[in-house]
């Protein structure tokens, strides 16, 4: 149980944590989800791979890990210039997708599974 000055504490920071006020801020928070399109709506993947991969699921693996093979490749060209602080944040970028791969890898697994109880081929 939280003492009385827990919870005035809370109150208080609560109070302080409102998130962005100037139309400058709005502006800037608004475009943290446009870093790498990872966290987007899926885009329509061309119709023979729903089919043939088991739907939207794998698209979006797919799509990750296309995603993942640009940050790569970006990664390959700075280690060639020996551009280092552009290197650590490629190599950021990358480490960020691992929770993207992880999830779409999760719903691929799903939709194998629920596609075998389903009595559909897999």
């Amino acid at each position: 149980m939280a003492t009385e000055r827990q919870l005035a504490a809370n109150r208080s920071n609560a109070a302080k944590s409102t998130g962005p006020r100037t139309q400058a801020g709005k502006a800037r928070s608004r475009m943290n989800a446009l870093r790498h399109g990872l966290a987007a709506e899926m885009l329509p993947s061309p119709s023979h791979i729903v089919e043939d991969w088991g739907g939207a699921a794998s698209a979006r693996l797919l799509q990750v890990d296309e995603a993942r093979l640009v940050i790569v490749s970006e990664v390959a060209n700075l280690l060639e210039q020996g551009a280092m602080v552009a290197l650590r944040r490629e190599v950021g970028k990358l480490a960020l997708t691992e929770r993207y791969m992880r999830r779409a890898y999760a719903a691929f697994k799903r939709s194998r599974r629920s596609e075998s109880e389903d009595g559909r081929p897999t």
